[in-house]
């Protein structure tokens, strides 16, 4: 049984960094989060519009991208891919059971969109932390 779970967990990882490899030549044709809308609203029953429109980054400009950046992630540039202290408040925030604060960087938002849902678990955060360095 060990076995298959590591044998299961190796091949998650290869899907991973082949695919996240791939990102740099080909645009994803769905993600993760687009299917799990697309099963959504065939469980309820109702309409699935797919709101995207693919826009190559050299028509994009350096202003927004940048706006886009510091909305997201002010600290995009300096913390590799998790902000340990934004995590930290994050958390403790939502033991105190006061609100539920986002403290995922692009990078994980990414990992999350791209291979896994939007359900909030710590096993979750967890996956997108260990898929956050291949991207």
């Amino acid at each position: 049984m060990a076995l298959l779970a590591l044998l299961l967990t190796a091949a998650f990882y290869s899907l991973i960094a082949v695919a996240t490899f791939s990102l740099r030549f080909v645009n994803p044709p769905t993600t993760a989060v687009q299917m799990e809308r697309r099963v959504h609203a065939l469980v309820s029953r109702t309409p699935y519009t797919k709101r995207y429109h693919f826009v190559p980054l050299s028509r994009i400009s350096l202003e927004l991208q940048r706006a886009v950046i510091a909305a997201e992630d002010a600290g995009f540039y300096r913390n590799y891919g998790i902000a340990w202290h934004d995590l930290g408040h994050a958390i403790s925030e939502d033991i105190a059971d006061r609100r539920n604060l986002g403290a995922s960087t692009i990078e994980q938002q990414l990992a999350r969109n791209l291979f896994l849902s939007t359900n909030r678990s710590i096993l979750r955060k967890a996956i997108e932390f260990s898929i956050v360095p291949f991207i």
